[in-house]
């Protein structure tokens, strides 16, 4: 709900910038940690920690939540001072950064760089980052050694192409490089000067006698002319054919011929590259990021071997002193990537042995581990949450109820954090959408909630929120389901209960002979249409503390004539499933189930029933509906709980998109 403070916040912020846009955060705070030493953009599973967080927004009235690591030293500090003993170390090669996503290995990261670039003890370490694409990965159907070559590939490229091609001279490797026009005028000039004295050199060698006699210059402007004729010549042919493609093969006729092709793995293929670019380029900390994305542990065998012959191959052997520091690797990565086959299960005896396996290895691997703390679990996402909400642009109070069932179903800060920042958006797109006015204050103070938890659902499926646009996501189909069902069940219930009256009217002609109009009396509340439900639920009731029933009597002429309970009883079971009826209590169930059924208007309404009993076609449509449900959203505990709640029902597609003010509050 909106508070008169936040009401007045939204007012005075409209009001005082109506067109403008949120500014950006100070660049500084959203530098990534190997800005300075990364060729590529990378994007990480860490963010910044709630303090870190407060820190880059001080105004958090009118900027962006920023979503991009940044250290904090109250909250990073140990584990960078841990990293850097490591780094200072020379017995130390691979060291492990281990905690699982959201916990900040990037932010311990930017500080680990940030320390190393400020301290003199560390004015030899010279770090790189190698962070490989997590959505562009290898085909899921290869192999372990296609996969694992496909890592390799990647951090090859990574690691030739972010070399300076003037120190990789004896590269067969190199980068193509950008040499602009002039320089490339000035070079062919060069050329063509040296082509041109050569040549007239040879065809006339007394030229320079008649210069050095005093001659005129002029009476030599052959030479200017083949010096521009050869310039044009050079310069052509640098342009059109120097740094072109290289062929792959050639073929003429029935002969072709192709480039030898190799099937070593890239590092063994790579070795030499890879060993001459640590050798120029003074390298001697390698940071690998998001490996254990890829699920795949075999790549970390392959890196410690590298590891080692790339020290080997500079003099760098275990347990021996030198002068420049060895080469090291650091991982980022989660603990549970070791245990990549029994995945923590044990099962019997030779899944504990591997198990056990699995655990030393860890260790064995490693020099150095450095464990973070993770600061956010679904435990305490609320409270971050809530921060977060309370520290926006508009710090408006969502149900707490919806944010533990947001916090308790995601836990990374960053996307917690984004959803809030989004949500920001969406309101101030209704501001500036509709205006800043009371109603729009009013609808936002009610629909703040539903809002909320749509923007929720929308950073949690992604493609289903696309398809929403359409008409086509699994919320439209649930919904549609649920009308068809609804539909259907009102279907059934009428017909019962018309069939229940036709019946009834059938008896009392039988039985009393009354052809003409009459109403019927149940404890002295008269019914003229016998296929109402509250008629039969009156006539079914049973008093269980007085061990009464209802007074019934047929009304002709002012006259009363009782009516045997029993007759609805006998009723109700001709058109009911006998198995269904265990006691008299179990008639008022049934109209109960089936009135309570009737009047439900919302999927969260229907699954907060309780147990029913109901005739088979109408249960038989209601379990159809459930499984439909159930299918669609078994293994989406969020979802679930959001439809059960009602924060996601038949109206979230109105915040999808921009609404006419009209047709939104007609809702």
């Amino acid at each position: 709900m909106l508070t008169q403070e936040h009401k007045e916040l939204f007012v005075r912020h409209m009001s005082t910038d109506p067109d403008s846009q949120q500014e950006v955060s100070n660049p500084e705070t959203s530098k990534q940690p190997d800005q300075d030493d990364k060729s590529i953009d990378k994007k990480s599973d860490d963010v910044a920690d709630p303090p870190a967080q407060e820190k880059q927004n001080p105004n958090a009235s009118s900027e962006l939540i920023v979503l991009s690591p940044h250290y904090d030293e109250k909250h990073h500090g140990l584990y960078v001072e841990k990293l850097e003993q490591a780094v200072r170390n020379p017995k130390v090669r691979n060291i492990a950064l281990t905690g699982g996503y959201g916990t900040g290995k990037s932010s311990v990261i930017q500080g680990l760089i940030e320390r190393i670039h400020s301290s003199k003890e560390l004015e030899k370490t010279h770090p790189i980052v190698i962070s490989l694409p997590t959505i562009q990965v290898a085909d899921e159907s290869d192999s372990k050694d296609n996969h694992t070559d496909w890592i390799q590939r990647e951090i090859v490229k990574q690691l030739l192409y972010r070399s300076n091609p003037r120190k990789m001279r004896s590269s067969q490797y190199r980068r193509i490089t950008h040499v602009t026009i002039a320089q490339r005028a000035t070079i062919c000039f060069i050329i063509a000067a040296f082509l041109t004295f050569t040549f007239w050199f040879l065809a006339k060698p007394d030229w320079h006698w008649h210069w050095s006699q005093e001659g005129s210059l002029w009476d030599y402007w052959q030479p200017a002319v083949v010096q521009a004729i050869l310039w044009g010549i050079t310069f052509y042919i640098d342009w059109i054919w120097v740094d072109k493609p290289a062929m792959k093969g050639l073929q003429l006729g029935p002969t072709k011929l192709e480039l030898e092709k190799n099937d070593s793995s890239y590092f063994d293929k790579y070795l030499n590259e890879i060993i001459y670019y640590f050798e120029v380029s003074g390298t001697n900390l390698v940071i690998f990021e998001d490996l254990d994305r890829f699920d795949n542990p075999y790549i970390f065998d392959a890196l410690h071997e590298l590891n080692e012959l790339i020290n080997i191959s500079l003099g760098q052997e275990y347990f021996t002193e030198r002068k420049n520091p060895p080469v090291k690797f650091l991982y980022t990565t989660r603990d549970s990537i070791f245990e990549h086959k029994t995945k923590g299960i044990i099962e019997n005896a030779g899944t504990r042995h591997t198990r056990r396996l699995e655990v030393e290895n860890r260790t064995k691997f490693f020099d150095v581990i450095v464990p973070i703390v993770p600061f956010s679990t679904s435990r305490n996402a609320y409270e971050y949450l809530k921060q977060l909400l309370n520290n926006s642009a508009f710090p408006i109070d969502i149900d707490r109820t919806l944010l533990e069932i947001i916090g308790s179903e995601i836990s990374d800060y960053r996307l917690l954090a984004n959803i809030v920042s989004e949500f920001q958006t969406f309101v101030r797109q209704i501001f500036n959408s509709w205006g800043n006015n009371k109603e729009t204050t009013e609808f936002l103070e009610y629909h703040a909630k539903y809002l909320f938890a749509f923007i929720a659902y929308k950073n949690t499926h992604l493609t289903d929120y696309e398809k929403i646009q359409t008409g086509e996501s699994n919320i439209d189909e649930i919904n549609k389901d649920f009308l068809n069902m609804r539909e259907n069940i009102h279907k059934k219930i009428e017909e019962l209960f018309n069939h229940l009256a036709h019946d009834f009217r059938l008896w009392i002609a039988q039985e009393n002979s009354l052809m003409q109009h009459y109403t019927l009396s149940v404890n002295d509340e008269s019914f003229d249409d016998f296929a109402t439900i509250e008629l039969w639920s009156k006539a079914l009731s049973f008093d269980s503390s007085t061990g009464m029933l209802p007074k019934i009597s047929l009304i002709y002429s002012d006259k009363h004539f009782p009516i045997d309970n029993h007759i609805f009883i006998h009723l109700m079971r001709t058109r009911i499933d006998t198995s269904l009826i265990l006691s008299y209590n179990d008639f008022q169930k049934i109209i109960s189930s089936i009135n309570s059924i009737r009047n439900i208007s919302n999927i969260s309404s229907f699954l907060s029933l309780e147990d029913s009993i109901l005739p088979t076609e109408m249960q038989q449509i209601m379990d159809e509906f459930r499984n439909s449900f159930k299918n669609k959203f078994n293994h989406d505990k969020i979802t679930q709980e959001l439809i059960k709640q009602n924060y996601i029902n038949e109206k979230s597609y109105m915040y999808s998109s921009i609404f006419p003010q009209e047709n939104l509050f007609s809702h």
